[in-house]
């Protein structure tokens, strides 16, 4: 099925979508969990520790997910909240 992008809501945390059938979807997307995969994934690892700061310890479970499958396997460590995740 084919999605295209009608916007994102900053003040929401919201990418809204559109199929053919103008059925309406969104998904939460914040932006300093994007901001911080963009500074690990160009190994900017002094701007992904400030971003890191802002972002709430409930997405920080989502965040060692994101480390551990690009094998920072100490980062998703320290990160971590689920005991079943470390």
């Amino acid at each position: 099925m084919y999605r295209f992008i009608l916007g994102y809501i900053q003040s929401q945390n919201r990418l809204y979508l559109v199929d053919k059938q103008f059925n309406i979807v969104s998904f939460e997307v914040l932006h300093t969990i994007t901001e911080y995969q963009s500074a690990i994934a160009a190994q900017d690892f002094d701007k992904a520790g400030e971003v890191e700061s802002h972002i709430d310890v409930k997405y920080h479970d989502k965040l060692a997910r994101f480390l551990d499958q690009i094998e920072l396997k100490e980062e998703a460590f320290r990160l971590a909240q689920d005991a079943d995740h470390k």
